[in-house]
């Protein structure tokens, strides 16, 4: 069975660059890209939380394409596709529960990124420490962060 990488994404290009890396240095590996996002508290939205319709609200063009093109390029390192998974825990072992139904062996975090967050939208990285897995960091110049002309070429080179 193929390893399976997990990734934290904030739905910028920027954060591909790191797919982008983990693929370079591998045979064959499953890509689980997660976002993580606080939900209401409010009863009427929580009965009607759709996480296909949550996720079509955060993707925008630029990622889907850079993804597209990584994926595209990367083909016959990618065990099935990419798939991408909202997490929606707020502590420790929900992040481990998480983490265990969906397979993860290890978690590749980019090195001193800064995860654009909003209102629903949060920064994984402390409940990803805690998780009990092991965690690799890659480092993404400062030129991957800086256009997004720029981010996607460099996912061509």
């Amino acid at each position: 069975m193929a390893k399976t990488l997990l990734i934290p994404t904030d739905f910028t290009v920027a954060s591909l660059y790191t797919v982008k890396q983990s693929l370079e240095h591998v045979d064959r590996v499953r890509i689980v890209l997660m976002y993580a996002e606080s939900l209401n508290d409010s009863i009427t939205d929580l009965l009607l939380f759709r996480p296909h319709k949550k996720l079509q609200s955060h993707l925008n063009r630029d990622f889907s394409e850079a993804l597209e093109i990584i994926t595209n390029r990367f083909e016959t390192k990618l065990y099935g596709p990419i798939s991408i998974h909202g997490f929606h825990g707020t502590n420790k072992n929900a992040m481990i529960n998480f983490l265990d139904a969906h397979r993860v062996d290890e978690i590749v975090v980019p090195e001193d990124f800064v995860f654009k967050t909003n209102r629903q939208l949060v920064n994984p990285m402390q409940l990803l420490a805690a998780a009990n897995r092991p965690i690799r960091s890659i480092r993404i110049p400062q030129s991957t962060t800086q256009n997004h002309i720029t981010e996607l070429i460099s996912l061509f080179q």
